[in-house]
């Protein structure tokens, strides 16, 4: 009787277990990676810092390393990896700020880590760039070069105020939001084009720019069903036109950050403890239409988009134990080809 009572136990100690684990994966249509999509590992450690990846074309993600691209210290270097020829470069000791359209800037710091000159053009051609006066500060999310810190998402002392967006795209918040009023968000294409007056509020999201899209990706990092502004995120076109879409049904309720891609959307999802039941897990999952396909998991930094809309470049490692480790196994920088086998136009 005592042996019946504890098979019957166990049994419902297990079925909990796989109710609760099926809650987790909810959404998820594969365990780990997709065998559909690689997962390429450089091996090549990288350095404390931004954590970021950018692209300087559709074959090159630039990242910063240091001279052996193992852990050990030293000077940060500017390291390129050619994922088609797969050759790696240590290109020379810098810092990375931004990159966007071929150009990129970079920083030297003194020994207390303060900027002493600012670089910027294509990899192979970085001049000097120094900053043209103190009330300048660099734009590293839009045009990668020095604009007004008045106009880069830095709250103003009055009204009317400008903020600045990719090229000549910007916003003029017109009046601000008060208890009886919503206040008024006009977007120009440029100086001089007709005004579209947009919710305000969006000016609160993050936006970034995709250069694949040549567009905006607006959204308040959450995804809540239940939320009407949490249900997707919007996409600003730089004609103005603003348009809603949509998050499958199937997604995991929490925090992301959404990238476009050439065939669907790729969300950097930040809420582990329901993907893995880890409260510090992140993760990779792609949305196309209703399906939703779960890539990788663990410590996710900079994921950044080639031009052509096809790969993510990013930084991973399992935990956060290992992304600090100083030995093997450590933070690495990994990429996914989600058009390989297309024919190019």
């Amino acid at each position: 009787m005592v042996l019946k009572k504890r098979q019957s136990m166990i049994q419902l100690v297990t079925m909990v277990m796989l109710v609760i684990l099926a809650a987790l994966c909810s959404g998820c249509e594969s365990k780990g990676t997709s065998s559909e999509y690689k997962i390429v590992d450089s091996g090549i450690w990288t350095y404390l810092g931004l954590d970021q990846t950018v692209w300087l074309d559709n074959d090159r993600i630039l990242f910063e390393s240091n001279k052996t691209l193992k852990p050990g210290g030293g000077a940060a270097h500017l390291t390129v990896w050619n994922i088609t020829t797969g050759k790696i470069e240590s290109s020379h000791k810098a810092r990375l700020v931004c990159a966007r359209n071929g150009n990129v800037v970079t920083v030297e710091r003194d020994e207390m880590s303060r900027p002493t000159k600012f670089y910027r053009g294509t990899l192979e051609n970085l001049i000097e760039h120094p900053m043209p006066h103190s009330e300048m500060m660099i734009d590293s999310l839009f045009d990668c070069d020095w604009v007004p810190k008045a106009t880069w998402g830095v709250v103003p002392p009055s009204y009317p105020y400008t903020r600045k967006l990719h090229g000549d795209n910007h916003f003029v918040t017109v009046d601000r939001e008060t208890r009886t009023s919503n206040g008024r968000a006009i977007y120009y294409e440029k100086s001089g084009s007709e005004g579209i007056e947009l919710p305000i509020y969006l000016l609160s999201y993050r936006i970034s720019y995709s250069e694949f899209l040549d567009a905006y990706m607006v959204d308040n990092g959450i995804y809540d069903p239940a939320n009407s502004e949490k249900g997707g995120f919007k996409v600003l076109e730089r004609n103005g036109n603003l348009r809603d879409v949509q998050m499958p049904k199937s997604m995991l309720i929490g925090k992301q950050y959404i990238y476009p891609l050439k065939n669907g959307y790729l969300s950097e999802y930040r809420d582990g403890k329901h993907l893995t039941g880890n409260p510090f897990d992140c993760g990779l999952l792609l949305l196309q239409g209703e399906k939703v396909t779960r890539l990788i998991v663990g410590s996710i930094h900079g994921v950044s988009i080639s031009p052509d809309g096809c790969k993510a470049a990013f930084i991973h490692s399992r935990d956060s134990n290992e992304y600090f480790s100083q030995k093997k196994p450590y933070r690495t920088v990994k990429f996914i080809n989600f058009c390989k086998g297309e024919t190019k136009p």
